[in-house]
């Protein structure tokens, strides 16, 4: 993904991953300038359509392109087919976690100076990487808190992430 305005780290070509909060709040600008922006894409102006990975993603039935409903019941904690409760969220202001992918400086020049295979190459080899980043931190990091303020940690079946490829 592209660097976003007010964020650390927001424009350096040094920086390889940043990370920013989603505030409950703040969700609606997520989904209308990348989920909702998928028209545009097929317009050739916008950003590609999200896909969902992550075990979780695959728990709640949710595969292949992102539908902005489908994430909006995420970020507000409910499963977008059943409208359920995917846990208690107790005094939440978190919607989720927005994790920008950069390559390094090199790698974009592959892509924007390349022929049409080198750039399908970069993408495609962008994307695995952004996977198994994002795999790692499954695996590594993903967590729930529960007990008297939330100090006890527990493992999580997986998470439910949505990819989007930036066209910057």
């Amino acid at each position: 993904g592209g660097p976003c305005p007010g964020r650390p780290g927001a424009g350096r070509s040094d920086t390889v991953l940043s990370i920013g909060k989603i505030r409950l709040s703040g969700e609606r600008y997520y989904l209308a300038a990348v989920a909702d922006g998928v028209d545009e894409y097929y317009r050739g102006v916008g950003e590609a359509p999200g896909r969902w990975i992550g075990d979780a993603a695959v728990l709640l039935g949710l595969d292949g392109e992102v539908a902005p409903e489908d994430l909006g019941s995420i970020w507000s904690g409910r499963d977008p087919r059943t409208g359920e409760p995917l846990g208690r969220f107790i005094g939440r202001e978190i919607a989720g976690f927005d994790l920008t992918f950069r390559a390094p400086k090199s790698v974009s020049l592959l892509f924007a100076l390349g022929d049409t295979r080198m750039t399908a190459e970069v993408r495609d080899a962008h994307e695995v990487a952004v996977d198994a980043a994002l795999g790692y931190v499954e695996r590594e990091a993903a967590r729930s808190r529960i007990g008297r303020n939330g100090v006890q940690q527990i493992e999580v079946n997986g998470i439910v992430a949505a990819a989007y490829r930036h066209r910057t």
